[in-house]
């Protein structure tokens, strides 16, 4: 399989150019796959097909594609506000094919998703769109990516259309119904590592300048499938780190706050990593935990339904040790409200009212309601558009057992 991602417009992803290509091929089928890794399926085009379903675009010989591979082998949609787009995703060459896959969510998809939903501003997104018919046609010629194509036989049965599904349980239901596992050899930091960089955010003192760049976090994970970028994989603790033993050896027991990313979901593996929301506890060994209830794209897990949650690890790290015992360890963290990159706008879902996060380009947090005194609530005042917020040096929030800036 030859396979090089290079970025064309709307997001799309191209092969490189295939060597080994024949002089002269045809196109002689198009191709719907009824599984998501599937190269090999039915050549009628499917009415409720997933978001995730694969278009094989078969020839006579080996294709000769390059980076336009697209506007030779064009996925459009048909109907609607985004008629003309592309479908988003990777052309793969695998043989005698080229593999069209459509790109899969990163992120938990947003209430209202649906037909007009514009998925190429958004690369969490998956890559087709839900209840919509795209057109598929092959250009011989001109333009055409696959430079070797001479002829398109006439039972191809291309221009063609299919059409996806508009029910959300069936977005990805060509995904495998079965878990998946952590790729062996792919975890970093490497398994058993000690002196893994204790995440400060600054570390003024340069006490840890020497970790290098391959102890430090975030941990990454990777799985031989993808995953459910659902809040009930992201954020309930199935993905973990947990400190297990003190400096001296002392048995604990703290799972440690952390924030998982789904940076990369694709057929054959996902890509997760986990940034600690704090210090590490210096010394400690600490170790990373997936859960039985860690669900797949298919929504499939280890854990049976009445099974209660039981953690595997993933592997044990040792937190580099205080270098100077007794003596102040020197942080600092830091918000100018330059840009609204860290807000959180949650709250607006629940009916709550946002805080002004840097409006008008001030790089400034302003509160949105005014603090009313019990006393005399009716000679209250709005804040000031300068609000300021202070954090005690050496303050921690976390178990008290943990503080790294204790003693």
């Amino acid at each position: 399989m030859i396979r090089s991602r290079l970025p064309i417009p709307f997001l799309l992803f191209a092969v490189g150019w295939a060597s080994g290509a024949d002089a002269g091929v045809k196109l002689t089928s198009v191709r719907f796959p009824g599984k998501l890794s599937g190269t090999n399926g039915t050549k009628t085009p499917p009415t409720e097909a997933p978001l995730s379903q694969r278009v094989v675009f078969r020839f006579s010989g080996s294709p000769s594609v390059g980076a336009g591979v697209a506007e030779g082998l064009k996925i459009r949609v048909a109907g609607g506000p985004f008629t003309g787009q592309p479908a988003i995703g990777s052309y793969e060459v695998m043989g005698d094919s080229v593999v069209f896959t459509p790109r899969l969510p990163i992120a938990n998809l947003p209430a209202g998703f649906g037909p007009t939903t514009d998925i190429a501003a958004d690369a969490s997104l998956p890559g087709l769109l839900p209840g919509t018919t795209y057109a598929v046609s092959v250009q011989i010629g001109g333009s055409n990516a696959v430079k070797n194509l001479t002829k398109v036989k006439k039972g191809a049965g291309v221009p063609l259309s299919f059409t996806t599904t508009s029910d959300p349980g069936a977005y990805f239901s060509n995904v495998p119904l079965k878990p998946v596992s952590v790729k062996k050899g792919k975890t970093s930091p490497a398994p058993g590592t000690k002196g893994v960089h204790p995440n400060l955010f600054a570390d003024p003192a340069g006490l840890f300048d020497g970790v290098p760049a391959k102890k430090r976090p975030p941990f990454e994970v990777v799985f031989d499938g993808p995953v459910s970028p659902s809040p009930l994989n992201i954020v309930r603790n199935r993905l973990r780190l947990r400190a297990v033993e003190s400096p001296e050896g002392i048995p604990v027991d703290d799972v440690l706050g952390a924030t998982v990313v789904l940076v990369e979901n694709e057929p054959n593996r996902a890509r997760v990593l986990l940034y600690p929301n704090g210090v590490l506890p210096l010394g400690h060994r600490v170790v990373l935990e997936v859960s039985n209830r860690w669900l797949s794209l298919s929504g499939a897990q280890v854990a049976a339904p009445d099974d209660s949650e039981e953690f595997e690890k993933i592997a044990s790290y040792r937190v580099a040790f205080d270098p100077a015992p007794g003596a102040a360890l020197d942080d600092f963290v830091e918000e100018d409200f330059d840009t609204t990159a860290r807000q959180d706008t949650s709250i607006a879902s629940a009916g709550m009212q946002l805080a002004g996060w840097d409006e008008e380009n001030s790089d400034v947090l302003r509160a949105s309601f005014g603090f009313v005194p019990r006393c005399c609530s009716s000679r209250s005042k709005r804040p000031s558009p300068s609000v300021s917020a202070s954090v005690t040096p050496g303050a921690w929030i976390g178990p008290p057992g943990l503080n790294p800036y204790a003693g």
